[in-house]
């Protein structure tokens, strides 16, 4: 009876020396997959730069006669600046090391950014979206008033769509991967605080 307790006593020590490399593989993937959601965050800001030093360099370099335009130009940089700004606090957040946490710690933080995150993409993303396409509408006011309201009407037309296109097609795109990356780090999480607690 002695034996077959320390053959199970080996058996255990042997499961558990397995369990151990696998815990640090779902960190190293944790990692590897919320680094990717940083990264994405950090390549979206410097996406809005660019976009930012043109507005900038329209407002100071051209001369517009009707106030309109420059209520439109002041609203692309706003929501410009607003959305960079809460993108890279998302990606201060994300890019927080947390391994040293407890894994249910671990989870119940990277729950929370999820949930952060869904909130900003449903609320935030919209509402940037609608102020950028009103400034940009407003901005085009003037610059159109100069063509046939024929090429008028078209110019908001393809505005109209493009936002339209960007908004419920390309963002959704966007959203469902950075959800599912989320979903992947918080079914790993789960799986890793499974293991420690058996």
């Amino acid at each position: 009876m002695q034996d077959f307790e320390a053959l199970k006593k080996m058996w255990q020590l042997n499961q558990e020396q397995q369990a151990m490399p696998e815990a640090n593989d779902i960190l190293l993937q944790v990692s590897n997959t919320k680094n990717v959601l940083a990264k994405n965050l950090l390549k979206a800001v410097w996406q809005l730069i660019p976009a930012m030093v043109i507005v900038i360099l329209i407002a100071v370099f051209i001369k517009f006669v009707n106030i309109i335009t420059y209520v439109g130009i002041i609203l692309v940089l706003v929501s410009i600046v607003v959305y960079g700004a809460a993108l890279i606090w998302h990606y201060f957040n994300l890019s927080k090391d947390y391994s040293t946490l407890k894994p249910a710690d671990y989870l119940k933080v990277i729950q929370h950014q999820y949930e952060i995150r869904k909130k900003f993409n449903q609320i935030g993303g919209y509402l940037y979206s609608l102020i950028l396409y009103i400034g940009s509408m407003l901005y085009l006011v003037e610059v159109t008033a100069h063509v046939t309201p024929l090429w008028q009407w078209f110019g908001f037309i393809i505005t109209t769509v493009w936002f339209l296109y960007v908004v419920f097609v390309l963002s959704k795109k966007v959203i469902a991967y950075e959800n599912q990356k989320f979903e992947d780090i918080i079914t790993q999480l789960k799986k890793l605080n499974q293991q420690l607690e058996t």
